[in-house]
């Protein structure tokens, strides 16, 4: 497989922290510390390395001339009937943004951020729980058409969930993940496993350089200054880079929390944000009125960054290592690698025993990347282990063969 998890949890960190750091090399990069944080962090990653073994895809060499064993096939009805929901959603939801903006050009210029930092942050997201097994299925759609190697039709299913984020999202990461993920199965089932060794450093330096420079035009795009394609390439490269430093600080940020935490400003969190706000922030708003605000980013930009929410400034995020060091000091710091691993992993192994999963596997992957930025995804990962115990339920126990799987 091109990606996995523990391929994010090593990258990231260079990524975001130690190259910036490198970088600019503030005066605090000799606190040790302050670096014991990162240090500790890695060594829970390491452990957890260790013990969870890279997973695969199980239905990502399936067209071998041998007999391949399957677990669990949901109903194809369901999967066809909850696609078709989630299709839906996806093409009723763009027109309506763009009907109610006024316009194509209308709905690309609205500030989706500052709207969403000036009090829709606020707000429940009940409405879109409603819609979470549909998009599994709508995966699983994706899945079966990988299978049947019907990678057109794959990808015009991709393609519309990433013009989808293109006119909600309050990020840009999310319009490009839906295309890289069917790059990354298109390319584990295409390309020849000899070569993949050889291609992997390209496929990554490029999926960075990609992100990276998607970011910059997504920005100028989203703020209605990219009248033509010429205001922009003069100075592209230098807005690449500008706004990489701009965006990974992550280093910096920690450093304000080690600081808050070390003299007091705020106290440690003793495990609430793993073992109680995780659990309660599935909980919807409407049923809970008074619901506190569960997010360790959000949480943590209140207290260390001294911002309300919803008063339009930007929320902070101090990665999985400094929500570790919240948690419980240097022995959370040490927790949060082996946590991140061991949530994404079991998540894989169970979602790995339903056929045409690659697709919603995948999509889980790469959603790792921004989780490690920002904290540990208990409520993801509780919602996942509540829709694999639904399709647990309506599941169709069916051991098949090679001459089985072409028949289906």
């Amino acid at each position: 497989m091109l990606i996995s998890p523990h391929m994010v949890l090593w990258g990231m960190p260079i990524l975001v922290i130690y190259f910036p750091a490198w970088f600019v090399k503030p005066d605090y990069i000799n606190d040790i510390y302050f670096n014991l944080i990162f240090t500790f962090g890695i060594i829970g990653s390491l452990i957890g390395s260790l013990i969870f073994k890279i997973p695969t895809l199980v239905d990502q060499n399936i067209y071998k001339e041998k007999i391949r064993e399957f677990g669990y096939k949901t109903p194809i009805l369901i999967i066809r009937f909850g696609a078709m929901v989630y299709f839906a959603f996806l093409i009723l939801t763009i027109f309506f943004t763009i009907s109610n903006s006024g316009g194509l050009a209308s709905a690309l210029k609205v500030g989706r951020v500052q709207a969403y930092l000036s009090g829709g942050i606020l707000k429940g997201q009940t409405f879109q729980l409603l819609f979470i097994l549909p998009k599994i299925m709508y995966y699983f759609y994706i899945g079966r058409k990988f299978e049947k190697k019907q990678y057109i039709s794959a990808f015009l299913l991709v393609l519309t969930i990433s013009v989808f984020y293109f006119f909600t999202a309050n990020t840009r990461l999310p319009i490009l993940f839906p295309i890289v993920a069917f790059s990354i199965i298109y390319l584990s089932m295409t390309v020849n496993k000899k070569l993949l060794p050889f291609l992997m450093p390209i496929f990554m330096i490029s999926g960075v350089v990609i992100v990276f420079s998607f970011a910059v035009f997504a920005s100028y795009l989203r703020t209605g200054t990219l009248s033509s394609f010429s205001n922009v390439t003069g100075d592209f490269f230098n807005a690449v880079f500008a706004h990489s430093l701009a965006q990974l600080k992550y280093y910096e940020w920690v450093h304000d929390l080690f600081l808050a935490l070390s003299d007091g400003s705020i106290p440690y969190d003793y495990c609430k944000a793993w073992f109680y706000y995780g659990a309660i922030s599935i909980f919807p708003r409407f049923l809970w009125p008074g619901k506190p605000i569960t997010s360790t980013s959000n949480r943590l930009s209140e207290s260390v960054m001294g911002i309300t929410l919803g008063d339009g400034q930007l929320i902070t995020t101090f990665s999985v290592f400094g929500e570790g060091f919240w948690q419980l000091s240097y022995v959370g710091a040490l927790f949060s690698g082996f946590l991140l691993l061991a949530v994404y992993c079991i998540m894989i192994h169970l979602i790995n025993k339903f056929r045409y999963a690659n697709y919603w596997i995948v999509m889980l992957i790469i959603n790792m990347a921004p989780f490690f930025r920002a904290e540990i995804p208990i409520p993801t990962f509780i919602l996942n282990l509540i829709i694999l115990s639904v399709l647990f339920v309506i599941k169709v126990n069916k051991r098949s063969n090679y001459s089985e799987i072409n028949k289906s």
